[in-house]
Order: structure tokens, then sequence, then C-alpha cells
């Protein structure tokens, strides 16, 4: 996985507007850009686990019909089962799943395929597959559960994640102060050329909370509380 800090180019990409104009049509507005990741899956590689990645379920935004966080997948290759395509669990974006109690995203053991045994790297009978042709954008819920097959194919298979975070300002502040905060700091060295195509969704917070008021929780922010029902 490589980070977009070091990858100004990306700049054209995160700044198309044919997928911005998308997201207005699905009522989705004040539009921010916090990060983009490259991801390439090996010849071989396992199953990536089941995982949803919000990171904001203390704010109100998380439980409404308008997710706080999206995520643009631009696949560079066919996908399909034989080399790792997304899979989706419909309707985990709200409505609470067994998945929600198994641990938070991005933990190391987890991240490490330690345990093949681990339920999240089972089938399950509501999930589906999301097969995509290169170059195809999928536009996704950063609350739904999502994971990939494993690769066994013979090429590797990339693709290149932007998130986005709707109605950034309406977000509570301390959300707010750490994700400006850690957008700046990946992205201010990118050359005035590169911000300047895609200006109108840089974040900025000029609040007084510190971003330390959100990272200090930052597993109550990942796991979802009473109200996801």
């Amino acid at each position: 996985m490589i980070g977009s800090g070091v990858y100004p180019e990306l700049a054209y990409l995160i700044g198309n507007p044919k997928p911005l104009e998308a997201l207005g049509a699905m009522n989705y507005h004040n539009n921010k850009f916090w990060k983009a990741v490259i991801i390439s899956k090996s010849p071989g590689s396992p199953r990536l686990y089941w995982h949803q990645d919000c990171m904001m379920w203390q704010d109100p935004s998380a439980y409404s019909k308008i997710s706080p966080m999206l995520f643009f997948m631009y696949y560079l290759e066919d996908t399909n089962r034989n080399n790792g395509c997304l899979r989706v669990i419909p309707g985990s974006h709200r409505h609470r799943d067994e998945l929600h109690g198994m641990g938070a995203a991005h933990q190391k053991e987890i991240n490490r395929y330690e345990n093949p045994d681990d339920p999240r790297f089972s089938d399950y009978p509501n999930e589906i597959d999301v097969p995509i042709k290169s170059g195809d954008l999928v536009i996704g819920y950063g609350r739904i559960f999502h994971a990939a097959h494993s690769n066994d194919s013979k090429r590797w298979r990339t693709v290149i994640t932007i998130w986005i975070l709707p109605y950034f300002d309406n977000l509570i502040e301390k959300v707010r102060s750490w994700f400006n905060n850690d957008y700046h700091i990946m992205h201010d060295d990118w050359p005035d050329t590169s911000l300047k195509k895609y200006q109108s969704l840089i974040p900025n917070y000029n609040g007084s909370v510190k971003p330390a008021e959100m990272i200090q929780d930052i597993e109550i922010h990942r796991t979802p509380d009473s109200r996801l029902k």
C-alpha cells in the first residue's frame, strides 16, 4: 500500500469532475478529499478480511442515510473472483452485522493473515462479488463491510482508492480537526499546479479543537455504538 502523499500525479484523478457530478446527483455536497492509497494485490496473496473503514461513529451523521465517508475505487485491471475482486455485504452500512463485534479494521494481526480461521476471512451467505472492468469506478460507503478474494492469478491486481468526506462542515469539530490535520500533513508539499486541480476538495478547519482529541479515542470512533441497530 502506497499513500498519496508521494504521488502528486494523482491530483488529476482526485479532481476528476465526473465522479463529483455523480456525487451531486446522489445528494452528496460539500465534499472534501482526505487521502488516496494505491493497493496492489500480488499473485498468490490471500483474502483481504471483512472490515468497514468508517472513523466517525461518534458523529451523528454515521447513523444517517448520508454516509460521512465514501471511497472511489479505480481498478487498473479487470477483476473477478480469480484475481481478488471486491466483495461486499449489502445493508451492512445501515444495520448491525455480526462482523461489527469482531474487531476494528487494520490491526496488525488481521493485516498479517496470522489466523486464516478468523471468521473475518470467511464466506457469508449475504455477500456479493463486485467484479469490475479496468478503468471503471466503484463508489462505496466507508461504513459498508467489504473484503476481497485471494489473488489466484499470475498477475498483480491494482486499485487506486480515493477517500471523500461529504458534508465536511457538518461533522463534529474533533473529527473535522483530525481529518483536516491529517490531510495537510500528507499533501501540503504538493506543488500548486497539483493542488489547483482539486482546490474545492481541500479541507479547511480553523477551530480551536486539537486533532489529538479524536486520535486519543480512535477505537471509539472506529466502532458503532448502540445507535446502529
